[in-house]
């Protein structure tokens, strides 16, 4: 809504970090249609997939990849997503091996090897939200 006044994400969309570059950071994702369909209508949701990634644990992410595997036939689209830098960067760096259901088609994962693993991680985030209802 343009005459609302912004509040402090849009703030922060639009400010420069210390080191001059910007706080949030768009990458692309490749997701199953669904998941990219969420996160393109409510974007926010891919901070809180993040954050509930990072707090996985063993027997979450078990439930997480049995829901996942509900999408196995659907189709993969890559979305673009936007996270923090910090965020963005502790995504990144975390090794992980995404069990099968939360997995691209081979080809596609070997075209885009980063937006999968993106995707992988971003798409058992919200599974995990999902579960949790949250």
């Amino acid at each position: 809504v343009a005459d609302r006044a912004p509040d402090l994400s849009d703030q922060a969309l639009l400010c420069d970090g210390p080191d001059g570059l910007p706080l949030r950071h768009t990458a692309a994702a490749l997701l199953p249609l669904p998941a990219a369909q969420l996160l393109s209508s409510q974007p926010q949701l891919a901070a809180a997939a993040c954050a509930a990634f990072e707090e996985r644990t063993a027997q979450g992410l078990e439930r997480a990849a049995a829901a996942q595997a509900l999408h196995r036939n659907a189709p993969w689209t890559r979305v673009g997503v936007t996270l923090s830098r910090s965020a963005f960067a502790r995504l990144s760096a975390l090794r992980f091996a995404a069990p099968a259901a939360a997995k691209p088609p081979a080809a596609l994962a070997a075209a885009a090897p980063a937006s999968a693993d993106l995707g992988a991680k971003l798409g058992l985030g919200l599974a995990l939200l999902l579960l949790r209802g949250g």
